[in-house]
C-alpha cells in the first residue's frame, strides 16, 4: 500500500513524502477491514494512492540491519510448520480445486510466521502446536475405513471398500489394491469422488489365481496426481 503523504504527522518534513505501508498478518487481525481501511485513507485529505514506482524511486533512506540469532526451539518449529503445510498443499490435490484447502492454510501460516509473536513465545508456541494439530487432522480426513475379512468363492469378483471423507468438499482419490501373493489377480484402480463430509463404498474388480488359500490385501489410496493419502489398510 503506497501513500503520497503532505504532511508531517506521516513525513519527516512538510514536503511530499511518499511512504509504503502493510497490513499486520496476526490472527486477530480483521481482513475484511482491509479495503475499509484503504478507502478511508483514499478519501481523507492528507493522502493520496502513489504507484508502488512511486515508493521505490524515493530518497532512500540510513537503516541498519541488527543480527539476532533465533531460538534452536523456534527454528524447529518453523521447519516443521514449513513441512506440514508443504505435505497438506500435496494432499490437497484430491479436491478439483486444491486452493480451497492449501490458500486458507498458508495464509494461517504465514499469521503464525508473523514478527508481533516474539513478543509473546509462550503463545505463539501453543498456538503452533495447536495449528500443527489441525494439519494432522487435515492429511487423516480422507481415509479407509478397516473392513470386515473377505471371501472369495468365485473366479471374478470385487474387494469392497468403505472410504471416509471428513473434508467440507467432495474429494476424488484412487483405489489400489496390492495382493500378497498370485492367488488373487487384481484387473484395475477404482477412481471414486466421495462427497464432502460422508462415506462411499467402493468395489475394486479382482480375479481368482491359482490355488486356494489366504491372501493378505493392502488397500491404498492416492490422489488423482499420485500423491499417496491416508495410511494403507490390510484386509484378509
Amino acid at each position: 500500500l503506497a501513500l503520497g503523504a503532505s504532511t508531517p504527522a506521516v513525513g519527516a518534513t512538510e514536503a511530499p513524502t511518499t511512504v509504503l505501508a502493510t497490513f499486520g498478518r496476526g490472527e486477530r487481525v480483521q481482513a475484511a477491514r482491509v479495503a475499509a481501511t484503504i478507502d478511508e485513507l483514499a478519501s481523507s485529505a492528507w493522502s493520496e494512492p502513489a504507484l508502488l514506482s512511486d515508493a521505490i524511486g524515493a530518497p532512500p533512506a540510513d537503516r541498519t540491519l541488527v543480527d539476532l540469532p533465533e531460538a534452536e526451539l523456534r527454528r524447529a518449529n518453523v521447519e516443521r510448520m514449513l513441512g506440514a503445510e508443504a505435505n497438506v498443499a500435496a494432499f490437497a490435490t484430491v479436491l478439483d480445486d486444491p486452493s480451497v484447502l492449501s490458500g486458507p492454510n498458508r495464509r494461517n501460516l504465514l499469521a503464525l510466521l508473523d514478527v508481533a509473536w516474539l513478543d509473546d513465545p509462550d503463545a505463539w508456541s501453543s498456538a503452533v502446536g495447536d495449528w500443527l494439530v489441525a494439519q494432522r487432522s487435515t492429511l487423516g480426513a480422507v481415509s479407509i475405513v478397516p473392513g470386515s475379512p473377505i471371501t472369495v468363492v468365485s473366479s471374478e469378483t470385487g474387494v469392497p471398500t468403505t472410504l471416509l471423507n471428513a473434508l467440507p468438499y467432495p474429494a476424488t482419490v484412487v483405489v489400489d489394491v496390492d495382493p500378497s501373493n498370485g492367488r488373487l489377480i487384481v484387473e484395475d484402480q477404482v477412481t471414486v469422488t466421495v462427497g464432502a463430509e460422508s462415506r462411499s463404498n467402493v468395489v475394486v474388480p479382482v480375479a481368482a489365481g491359482v490355488g486356494n488359500g489366504d491372501v493378505v490385501l493392502t488397500v491404498s489410496l492416492t490422489s488423482p496426481e499420485g500423491v499417496p493419502i491416508g495410511n494403507p489398510v490390510d484386509q484378509s
